[in-house]
């Protein structure tokens, strides 16, 4: 099993296998661990945004061509490049997000805060750019063709005698890094594809434990040389060097502090 970067990784992926207890296994394609609540603000009037999105996993090392034997804590989203978000998050002041995960077999909310980066067709950086093909890869055609319908939030144009789609039903979110292997090369080409990777680097993570014994712990980022008892390295070597200095997903010498606080 590959060492996890951070120390809340532990019990957040606890509390997604089936609430971290010892019953015998679920479908792993129940959708409801996977969604979570994103939130942004739009940089043109401060007002909040919020959404559920799915989950895809933990961002690989090897999916922005590192080679470290850690498993990330970056998360990973995928969204149309045009939708809202997207635009919430191209304002660099404003490309800071919340994801918020109740999860209810373990009766515990996640609250994981940080900075938002997207990988698109477009990005300078290559480790961006091999994070977004690597990504596509795993997508099944028909989550592909969900990239090419027309534009999120505009009317929609009704051709005569057919009634209007007022809600779109989720099938489901796969496995924990996407949809699995597609089936061949079907769907439609990368290049086609009003496609885009949302990736949330944390800086704080907010664990609350509900039931007859509220728990709360909340777990800080902190620089390499911060001093402390309750600091808690995220690994032995102090990072998750994913890219190289300069890159988007660079963290150097990551350390987590832990501090238990009132419920």
């Amino acid at each position: 099993m590959a060492a996890l970067a951070a120390p809340w990784m532990v019990p957040l992926k606890a509390a997604l296998n089936h609430g971290g207890t010892k019953r015998p296994k679920r479908d792993r394609k129940d959708a409801k661990r996977k969604q979570v609540q994103l939130a942004t603000v739009d940089p043109a009037t401060g007002r909040p945004s919020v959404r559920t999105v799915a989950f895809r996993g933990f961002l690989k090392p090897s999916d922005a061509g590192g080679t470290s034997l850690e498993e990330s804590c970056i998360l990973t989203f995928v969204t149309d490049s045009r939708a809202e978000k997207v635009a919430h998050l191209s304002n660099p002041s404003c490309a800071f997000v919340e994801v918020c995960w109740w999860l209810d077999e373990a009766g515990v909310q996640f609250r994981i805060a940080g900075r938002a980066v997207m990988a698109e067709a477009g990005a300078e950086d290559p480790q961006l750019r091999e994070v977004y093909e690597a990504i596509w890869r795993r997508l099944k055609p028909g989550t592909r063709d969900t990239f090419t319908w027309p534009t999120p939030g505009l009317p929609r144009a009704v051709a005569a005698g057919e009634e209007a789609v007022t809600e779109v039903e989720e099938t489901g979110t796969g496995s924990e890094h996407g949809d699995g292997p597609p089936d061949g090369e079907c769907g439609p080409p990368l290049s086609e594809a009003h496609f885009a990777v949302l990736l949330v680097v944390p800086d704080r993570v907010d664990e609350l434990r509900l039931g007859g014994r509220q728990k709360r712990r909340i777990y800080t980022r902190v620089e390499a040389n911060a001093t402390a008892d309750c600091a808690v390295p995220a690994a032995e070597d102090g990072g998750v060097q994913i890219g190289g200095p300069g890159s988007a997903l660079w963290q150097d010498e990551v350390r987590w502090m832990a501090q238990d606080v009132n419920p």
